[in-house]
């Protein structure tokens, strides 16, 4: 019997430093395991509202195609397929006779595959949407021929971007209502949808034009979108492309207009322009130009509105960043705003630091 318990307690004794170990090792081996896990990745920071860009026809645009593949995420973009001639009726726009970024079955399918959604865009001037919206069989016409080549392309919708506002007539106008009255309506029967353009005007200056915002909550258009920029044209060479106060004022007036926030569009630039300081002679630059002129290097950002600017030899010179482009979206976003468009694509910077969100 003594044996027995002798030989228990040596086995006791062997055993116990064993056990020890062995749960020492586990332990160091679970802490040694959790020390190593990767981190979780915490999610990116996103941007709240969806991006549309346009792409202009023809020279300096020319880089659109590659930037909208380069992997940024763009939710709507905006060829320019279509212009309105003076006598008021379409005129397409193809790689034959107008260049880069225009209509072929190609580059077409190429805007569609990179994009959730596309718009074709008609641009027109005073005289064109004159003989249009004056003639009901130019209307059938543009109509049918717009619903015609969204059956072909699958695009989403159209947006009509008829210029010079201040100098419409009230029958002009009216007209252009009717147009859209028109339009809109055979674009929903059939599945597409209808955007337009509009001036940023403030109050103070809503005298001059015959354009009034509230005027479409009840006419079948999907989005309005209002044209932040070009205000260099009203102040002269020297003055900011879309001063940032300006840029609040006038999205703070629509957003009191359009009962739907979400039909809302802001627009905002990405070029820039050229002219001599003081003057009234202004030539619009890519960013890409821009960075050939000399004086590029320095450049300042502007406080008022976050552009870049530099005067070389008498000659103003104004371009946006993608700091630029990042503190406007801001701005806007800040409003309550969930859809903004960039005028253009093609040789301008973009936006950077934080991720695109899902359509």
């Amino acid at each position: 019997m003594k044996k027995l318990t002798l030989i228990t307690l040596c086995i006791l004794l062997i055993s116990v430093p064993i056990v020890w170990i062995m749960i020492h090792y586990v332990q160091n081996s679970r802490q040694s395991v959790t020390s190593f896990a990767p981190k979780p990745t915490p999610p990116p920071v996103t941007w709240k509202s969806h991006v549309m860009a346009w792409i202009y026809p023809g020279p300096p645009a020319c880089n659109a195609a590659n930037e909208y593949k380069d992997g940024r995420v763009i939710d709507t973009l905006k060829p320019e397929y279509y212009n309105l001639n003076s006598s008021g009726t379409l005129t397409q726009l193809t790689t034959e006779n107008a260049g880069c970024n225009t209509y072929s079955p190609d580059n077409a399918s190429e805007v569609k595959k990179h994009s959730t959604h596309q718009y074709v865009t008609v641009s027109g001037k005073i005289a064109g949407m004159d003989a249009l919206v004056t003639s009901q069989a130019k209307i059938v016409q543009a109509v049918t021929t717009l619903k015609t080549f969204l059956d072909t392309v699958k695009f989403t919708g159209v947006e009509i971007d008829f210029e010079g506002f201040s100098r419409w007539t009230p029958q002009q106008y009216y007209g252009y209502k009717n147009f859209l009255m028109q339009l809109g309506g055979t674009l929903h029967q059939n599945g597409y949808k209808l955007m337009i353009d509009g001036p940023a005007v403030t109050a103070d200056e809503s005298s001059q034009y015959q354009w009034r915002y509230e005027d479409f909550n009840t006419l079948p258009v999907d989005y309005l979108v209002v044209m932040e920029y070009d205000w260099q044209y009203d102040f002269g060479s020297g003055t900011p492309v879309a001063p940032l106060a300006r840029e609040k004022d006038v999205t703070r007036e629509v957003i009191g207009e359009i009962k739907d926030i979400n039909k809302i569009v802001i627009g905002i630039p990405s070029y820039g322009y050229h002219g001599r300081l003081g003057g009234d002679s202004i030539t619009i630059d890519t960013r890409a130009q821009s960075q050939m002129y000399l004086g590029y290097t320095t450049a300042k950002r502007d406080n008022s509105s976050a552009e870049m600017m530099f005067t070389h030899a008498g000659v103003f010179y104004d371009y946006a960043d993608s700091q630029t482009l990042n503190t406007k979206r801001s701005l806007i976003e800040g409003l309550g705003i969930k859809n903004i468009s960039v005028w253009s694509l093609g040789g301008n910077q973009w936006f950077s630091g934080k991720a695109e969100p899902h359509s």
